[in-house]
């Protein structure tokens, strides 16, 4: 079941679709589901969610658009410090 883009920064799981910022011949489209850390990435009232927020994936080093990944629900337990 695919869920709206998030609307506030925390876990989601989510599928990359579409990943930027990878070495040309690097594919990094998510399997499976995996859960990711959405940011705060743009403060001014004019940003839509998808220029609001940023998200950060496992294993990718290039914080990536909300717009390049499938969204599933928000995670409610955050990991420990």
């Amino acid at each position: 079941m695919q869920h709206d883009p998030p609307d506030q920064a925390g876990y989601y799981w989510a599928k990359v679709i579409k990943p930027e910022g990878m070495r040309k011949g690097e594919d990094w489209r998510s399997i499976d589901w995996e859960i990711v850390q959405v940011v705060v990435n743009d403060l001014s009232e004019r940003s839509t969610p998808f220029d609001r927020f940023g998200v950060f994936v496992p294993g990718i080093g290039t914080m990536q658009r909300v717009s390049r990944l499938q969204w599933g629900p928000r995670v409610d337990a955050i990991p420990p410090d």
